[in-house]
Parts: C-alpha cells; structure tokens; sequence
C-alpha cells in the first residue's frame, strides 16, 4: 500500500503496476496541518481518488494524515482535540 499526494504520483504508478501485472492499493495523503505532504481535504482530496478510482491498476484505500505536530503536546486531551480542530478549519 502507499500514499499519494499528486497526480503525476498516480499515473507513475499506474503505469508501474500495470507492467508487472498488479492492482496496488493507494491512499490520498491528507496535509492535516504539518505543511509538509498531502493535499488539501476537500476538493484537492477528491480529485486524486477520483484518478485513483479511473485507473486500471489502482485500487483507492482511503485517505491517510499524520499529526506529527502533535507528539510533544504533553496533555492527552488536547492532544486527542488537535486533529479534529485542524479537520474543523478545513
């Protein structure tokens, strides 16, 4: 299974699973606040799974965040509430 975050990812590995004869299993990644990877929730997310779900050689899984801001909040409620307010704001 990987993650994807641009279209030109999808039909690389479209292409790459269609020559060796698999259906691989893909994620849109989600930037859920880190600003490092993933797509916008939303209209960005939507339009990947949609390439996804039009390729061949793809199968879309899901979407996939990582809230790594959030490791050094030493309080766990507030660290639980993070994710869901950054959903929140989008």
């Amino acid at each position: 299974m990987v993650a994807v975050d641009s279209v030109e990812n999808i039909g690389q590995l479209d292409s790459a699973a269609s020559e060796k004869g698999v259906r691989l299993r893909v994620l849109v990644g989600i930037d859920i606040g880190m600003g490092r990877c993933g797509v916008a929730p939303g209209k960005n997310a939507l339009s990947l799974a949609h390439e996804i779900f039009s390729s061949s050689s793809l199968r879309f899984e899901g979407l996939m965040g990582y809230e790594g801001h959030a490791v050094m909040i030493p309080d766990p409620i507030e660290k639980k509430e993070l994710p869901r307010k950054q959903w929140l704001y989008w």
